[in-house]
């Protein structure tokens, strides 16, 4: 039986992601109510990072399977800013760059060092090592003082008003600064609403990455680098 294409696999291991974050939005609003991160929520999403990594690998497969050279080992190549990306790239997917300089163009266009828009695959390639090397990933619950005013969340900044200006109809009658925690001045109440806003983290060197935002983007950034690859190879 002749095994499908690389790109097959890569659309299940998508499919399969999609399967397991459905999952994880429903354990993440649970633990956003509690204090503790259950064991579950945090398997899931680790296989939610092992299924996005897995498929870009068999993207890469399927590239050397048509282009590339023998070797023991291909995968998906992800350089940090660092990192010098013919040196990368020609150990990822031997051949790649003599036979097909425009596909090795075209990964190196998702790059970090191509712009901060492409960090997420950065972080993805270091989510998954450390998902790799310790088992479970550590997430951790975060918890700001905010404000909501006029539908629009202000979490972890202040809100500077001038006398004069106008919330919600209301025109302020003196210039005034609100903190996170102050409590809201009486003229205030019910145009400005003080809160707590809880999320879940993980904490990447100097990264702070939000888990649910980042794995939604890698998603979608996983399934368009695959249906451009399926397409030029």
């Amino acid at each position: 039986m002749t095994d499908p294409p690389g790109f097959m696999h890569a659309y299940v291991r998508v499919e399969i992601a999609e399967e397991d974050l459905a999952s994880v939005g429903v354990l993440y609003a649970d633990a956003l109510r509690h204090q503790d991160i259950p064991l579950k929520l945090r398997v899931r999403v680790g296989q939610v990072i092992e299924s996005l990594r897995s498929a870009l690998d068999y993207c890469a497969r399927e590239l050397h399977r048509r282009h590339g050279m023998p070797c023991k080992e291909v995968y998906f190549p992800i350089i940090t800013p660092s990192s010098d990306w013919r040196g990368v790239v020609g150990r990822a997917i031997p051949g790649i760059l003599g036979t097909r300089p425009d596909l090795a163009g075209l990964m190196e266009s998702w790059q970090v060092t191509k712009g901060a828009q492409n960090q997420w695959l950065a972080t993805l390639a270091s989510l998954a090592g450390e998902s790799k090397h310790e088992q479970i990933l550590p997430l951790t619950r975060r918890e700001r003082d905010g404000f909501r005013m006029g539908g629009v969340a202000i979490i972890g900044g202040f809100i500077k008003l001038e006398k004069g200006a106008v919330v919600n109809s209301h025109e302020v009658s003196k210039s005034m600064r609100l903190d996170p925690g102050q409590a809201v001045p009486d003229e205030l109440q019910g145009i400005i609403d003080p809160g707590v806003w809880v999320d879940l983290i993980w904490r990447l060197d100097d990264q702070v990455v939000e888990v649910l935002p980042f794995l939604e983007r890698a998603l979608e950034g996983v399934k368009g680098i695959i249906r451009a690859l399926e397409s030029a190879a």
